[in-house]
C-alpha cells in the first residue's frame, strides 16, 4: 500500500533527525508528520499522497536504548483503538525495564 510506504519514508525522517542528535521533544510536530499520542507513543503520518486514505504507524521512541519500537499501524476509524493498544504496549515495555 502506498500509505504503508509514505509513513515508512516519514519514519526513516525521524529516525535521521533522531540519530542526528534532536531531542525527541523537540521533534513533536516538527516535522508536520510526527506528533505525540502521549505517555511515550508518537504517531508518523503519510505525506504526499493525493486522495489516500488516512493512515497512521504508531511507534515508541526508547531513548536510553535509542531504539524505535513499531507498535502498529491503522487508519483514521482505528485510531483510537491504535492508540490504546499502543499505550497498552508501552506501558509493558517500562514495566519489564524497571
Amino acid at each position: 500500500m502506498q500509505e504503508y510506504a509514505s509513513c515508512l519514508r516519514n519514519l526513516d525522517k525521524v529516525i535521521m533527525l533522531l540519530d542526528d542528535g534532536h531531542a525527541l521533544n523537540m521533534l513533536n510536530r516538527n516535522p508536520g508528520f510526527f506528533r505525540s499520542e502521549r505517555k511515550g507513543v508518537f504517531r508518523v503520518g503519510q505525506t504526499g499522497l493525493v486522495g489516500a486514505k488516512e493512515t497512521r504507524l504508531y511507534v515508541y521512541p526508547a531513548e536510553p536504548e535509542k531504539v524505535v519500537y513499531v507498535l502498529g499501524i491503522g487508519t483514521k476509524e482505528s485510531q483510537k483503538w491504535d492508540i490504546n493498544e499502543a499505550h497498552r504496549t508501552v506501558k509493558g515495555f517500562r514495566k519489564e525495564n524497571s
